[in-house]
């Protein structure tokens, strides 16, 4: 169970895979990190998403959609103003019920937002 968040809105979160790829990454790298340097950390574990206009379009999905979402969830402090990202006080709670949950029940299959 997330501590500050309900377990149905944790699956939310993670019903994107690039919410998950964003947790992943946060934890391998060194914070604050910026919204370019997390696109192309993103698309290096893609290999064949790797060209310029990928990590442009990944870098686009992030600022718009997936940090805002993550920061109004408090799982990271997102600064759209210089473009920074670390992880914020329900980080480790959501990465921890990413690595709890079987890849195979994936229970946020159907709470894609």
């Amino acid at each position: 169970m997330c501590s500050q968040l309900s377990e149905p809105r944790c699956y939310v979160l993670l019903g994107a895979r690039r919410r998950r790829e964003v947790l992943r990454a946060l934890q391998d790298l060194e914070t604050p990190v910026s919204v370019r340097r997390l696109a192309e950390a993103i698309a290096a574990s893609e290999p064949e998403e790797r060209d310029r206009d990928i990590i442009e379009r990944i870098h686009l999905t992030l600022h718009h959609n997936h940090l805002p979402r993550l920061a109004a969830a408090q799982v990271v402090d997102y600064d759209s103003d210089d473009g920074t990202v670390t992880q914020a006080a329900n980080f480790g709670t959501l990465v921890g019920v990413l690595e709890r949950v079987n890849a195979s029940e994936r229970p946020w299959a159907d709470c894609m937002e």
